[in-house]
């Protein structure tokens, strides 16, 4: 073998050891993002069914706050009734009383009625006394444990604001990670136009975009928005309706960008081709497959 075969030998030695480091390191750079993303995800699952629990317990200290009110105006209403009814019967009774005095100056079998009646009002008196202090111990036991239950329901609330607020913020650092893994995935520069591998893929910008159609030709589509709004070409944009309902009509891709406006080609979303007509006016957005 001679030198040139020697060195060519030497070349593709330490060739092969570059391209294996290489490769090492865009596993292991790849097995990271994984873990961050799981991670994430993890998190934002235990903050959701933790704000679902908080929201379920304060509900039912709602429910049952509403049920104890209830019982109160109740028993508020059972004490007027009561209280009406004392009233009409001592002045039932007063009559009735000052009628018996009258008629004991004749007839002594009157007085004894009198005295009867006089004895019922005295009952009847101490039962509506009872009754007036029971109602009186259950408004005052339902008033206690009505401020319990507020001041439970103004803790659970704010545990309930703090843990949607750290959901929120786990959300968008998943929303994070997870595009940042989507875009070292898909070989994607900040900045850039990605190549796109699979041309029914979605591949939208990574801002936030809503626009509309202009004009409809074939099967090509003007849009309101263009580089200015961070759409570039091969961007996908998916395409909905509010009016006269709420409908979902397919995704496009861009085929050429200005600063102001795009041209978009229809193309199949998923399985599913686009079965109802485009028209200007239909609304485009990029947070539907983001």
């Amino acid at each position: 073998m001679n030198s040139i075969g020697k060195t060519l030998v030497i070349l593709n030695f330490i060739f092969a050891v570059t391209v294996g480091f290489l490769l090492a390191v865009d596993i292991v750079q790849r097995n990271q993002w994984k873990e961050s993303h799981d991670s994430l995800v993890d998190k934002s699952r235990v903050t959701a069914d933790s704000a679902k629990l908080n929201k379920t317990m304060f509900e039912k200290l709602t429910a049952d706050l509403r049920d104890l009110q209830i019982k109160e105006e109740q028993a508020q209403a059972r004490s007027k009734v009561l209280k009406d009814e004392y009233d009409a019967k001592t002045a039932d009774l007063d009559v009735r009383l000052a009628d018996a005095i009258n008629d004991a100056l004749k007839k002594d079998a009157l007085v004894n009625e009198a005295r009867a009646a006089q004895k019922r009002l005295t009952d009847e008196n101490a039962m509506i006394n009872k009754n007036v202090m029971e109602r009186e111990g259950i408004i005052v036991g339902n008033e206690a444990m009505i401020a319990k239950l507020r001041t439970e329901a103004r803790q659970f609330e704010s545990a309930s604001r703090t843990a949607k607020i750290q959901n929120e913020n786990l959300l968008e650092q998943l929303q994070a990670v997870s595009k940042a893994l989507a875009e070292k995935n898909a070989g994607v520069v900040s900045g850039e136009v990605a190549v796109i591998r699979n041309p029914n893929e979605p591949n939208p910008p990574l801002v936030q975009v809503n626009g509309k159609i202009e004009r409809v030709d074939n099967d090509l589509v003007q849009l309101t928005v263009g580089t200015d709004h961070g759409v570039n070409k091969n961007h996908t944009l998916d395409v909905y309706r509010l009016s006269p309902e709420s409908k979902y009509l397919g995704m496009i891709r861009i085929v050429d960008a200005n600063h102001r406006a795009s041209v978009g080609r229809l193309i199949p979303s998923g399985n599913a081709q686009f079965r109802t007509p485009l028209v200007a006016g239909d609304l485009v957005t990029s947070k539907l497959t983001r």
